[in-house]
C-alpha cells in the first residue's frame, strides 16, 4: 500500500469514516518489449481496467472488507485516470472547500482539484521520466521539503495576483 488514511482524517468523511487504503499504479498501454497491449487499441482504458482488477485481486481482504476501503489511484501513461482516483480527488477538494466562506466554496473547490491535479499530474510525469532515465544513474527526485499549502486567496488569484478584500475572506 501506498496510502493510508487513518479514520479521522479529513478525506475519510466521505468514505464511510474507515480507514483508506490507497495503492498507486502507473500503467502503460505498451508492454516492456514495445508491443500495444492486447486489448488496448480497442478498448479506451483496458490496461488501467486490468490493472485495477488486479490490485483488487491482490489486496482481496481489504477490497472486500466493511471496515475499510480500497482505492486504486492508477494512471495509464498519456492520462487516463482510474475512477477510484477521479473520484477522491473530487472528494478531498469538496472537503477542503468546506473551510471556505461559504460563497467561495465552488470556486474554492475548483482551485483546490486544479492544483491538486497539476501536482499529481507533474509527479506522473516526474515518475515515468525517472523510470526511463533510472538505467542512466540520473536522479530526477529532489529533496526539497514539502511547502505549507497555499492560502486560499493566492490559489484562486494566482501568487500574483490582487489578495480579496478581508471582507470576503
Amino acid at each position: 500500500m501506498d496510502i493510508v488514511a487513518a479514520p479521522g482524517a479529513l478525506a475519510v468523511g466521505a468514505r464511510r469514516g474507515v480507514p483508506l487504503f490507497g495503492d498507486v499504479t502507473v500503467v502503460s498501454v505498451h508492454t516492456r518489449a514495445g508491443n500495444p497491449r492486447a486489448t488496448a487499441a480497442a478498448h479506451d482504458g483496458a490496461a488501467l481496467q486490468h490493472a485495477v482488477a488486479t490490485k483488487r485481486r491482490r489486496y482481496a481482504d481489504v477490497h472486500a472488507s466493511p471496515q475499510a476501503c480500497l482505492l486504486v489511484l492508477g494512471c495509464e501513461v498519456y492520462g487516463r485516470w482510474s475512477d477510484d482516483a477521479v473520484k477522491i480527488a473530487r472528494e478531498m477538494a469538496a472537503l477542503k472547500a468546506q473551510q471556505a466562506p461559504h460563497r467561495l466554496r465552488h470556486c474554492a473547490r475548483h482551485a483546490w482539484s486544479n492544483r491538486w491535479w497539476a501536482l499529481v499530474g507533474v509527479g506522473v510525469h516526474r515518475a515515468i521520466a525517472e523510470a526511463l532515465l533510472r538505467h542512466a544513474a540520473f536522479d530526477l527526485q529532489d529533496n526539497a521539503p514539502l511547502q505549507p499549502p497555499p492560502a486560499l486567496a493566492d490559489l484562486l488569484l494566482g501568487t500574483g495576483g490582487t489578495r480579496l478584500p478581508a471582507s470576503l475572506l
